[in-house]
């Protein structure tokens, strides 16, 4: 077995808290907000991301960052660097962190300490019709994952996000009765897209999703989280999962 730690990190200057929960003995899940300076920084014109101050978050040194273009491509990550039109990278090398950044989409994280695999998804609504998440599932099951923990962190609520009858019915039928009957809200037309990211990630729990955990709290609403839809802000919240061979687990910060 190998040790696995998961840090999600929403960084506003002027704020600070959190708290943290284990998920098992071998899955660590901290959700934290700092002051001290940004895990990841968005400008404009390029995304950069502060590698090694990213990566040490989990006690890493080498970051992996999934891309935001809203599809269902899944890269395997080798190096550091950012990948390029996958909105879902998977690894099994030590020490390299996987990060993936938001503002109201869905960040997820998954886990199979036994074989050492981690995810790292980004999934808007676009990631609910083109099953990103799914697509992140399957290719851990092919690499040998059995026993799946995914942790969802958070985005932007249903109450939060209206949306024009056309988006709400393209959702509605590009997604599983299941995960539309979580998703899709009428009257007026909203989405709930990590209900349907968590209904979704229920749908494979036959495959190997065996535990969901979920990070409370709205990016439009909550003044430590960054949401794009309420100010157009350019800066992201990170979620970030490393795994480490046994007993190289790095101390809690």
């Amino acid at each position: 077995m190998r040790d696995v730690q998961v840090y999600a990190s929403g960084v506003i200057a002027g704020s600070a808290g959190g708290g943290s929960g284990s998920v098992d003995s071998s899955t660590v899940v901290r959700w934290a907000v700092s002051a001290d300076g940004p895990a990841a920084h968005v400008d404009p014109a390029n995304w950069w991301v502060d590698e090694l101050g990213v990566a040490q978050l989990v006690g890493a040194t080498r970051s992996a960052v999934t891309g935001s273009v809203h599809g269902a491509s899944v890269a395997f990550a080798e190096r550091p660097g950012i990948a390029a039109g996958c909105d879902a990278i998977v690894t099994d090398h030590p020490n390299l962190a996987l990060v993936t950044l938001a503002a109201d989409c869905v960040p997820v994280v998954l886990a199979d300490p036994d074989c050492g695999l981690v995810a790292a998804v980004h999934c808007g609504w676009q990631g609910l019709t083109v099953g990103v998440v799914s697509a992140a599932v399957r290719v851990m099951v092919q690499r040998g994952a059995r026993a799946m923990t995914a942790v969802v962190g958070p985005s932007i609520c249903a109450t939060c996000y209206p949306v024009d009858d056309d988006r709400l019915e393209r959702v509605r039928n590009s997604v599983a009765p299941s995960v539309a009957a979580e998703a899709c809200l009428d009257d007026p037309a909203r989405i709930a897209v990590a209900a349907g990211v968590v209904a979704e990630l229920h749908s494979l729990r036959e495959i190997g999703v065996q535990r969901i955990d979920q990070v409370p709290g709205c990016t439009a609403q909550d003044p430590r989280l960054f949401s794009f839809r309420d100010s157009g802000t350019m800066n992201r919240h990170a979620m970030v999962v490393a795994a480490f061979h046994d007993g190289d687990i790095p101390e809690s910060t």
